[in-house]
C-alpha cells in the first residue's frame, strides 16, 4: 500500500471516528504499517519521510479551500 494512502486512510478515518479508542487506533495504524514495510524490507525510511510529505501536501490542496472559506466566514 502507498505510504500516502496509508497517511490519508489514517487521517480520514480519525475524523469519522466516534470512539476516543478507534481515534486512538487509526492514528497509530500508519506508523504500524509504515514500521512493518522498513522491517520487510520493502522501503527505506525516506520513502516514508517522502510519503508523509506528499500525503500533506495533497491534504492542504485538497481541504485547504474549504478551510479557508470556513475561517473567512466565522
Amino acid at each position: 500500500m502507498s505510504k500516502l494512502l496509508v497517511v490519508i486512510v489514517g487521517v480520514v478515518l480519525v475524523t469519522v471516528s466516534q470512539r476516543w479508542w478507534a481515534k486512538a487506533l487509526w492514528a497509530l495504524w500508519p506508523a504500524w504499517v509504515w514500521f512493518c514495510v522498513m522491517a520487510t524490507g520493502n522501503h527505506f525510511w525516506l520513502d516514508v519521510v517522502a510519503g508523509i510529505g506528499v500525503a500533506l501536501a495533497a491534504l492542504a490542496i485538497v481541504y485547504g479551500p474549504a478551510l479557508r472559506r470556513r475561517r473567512a466566514a466565522a
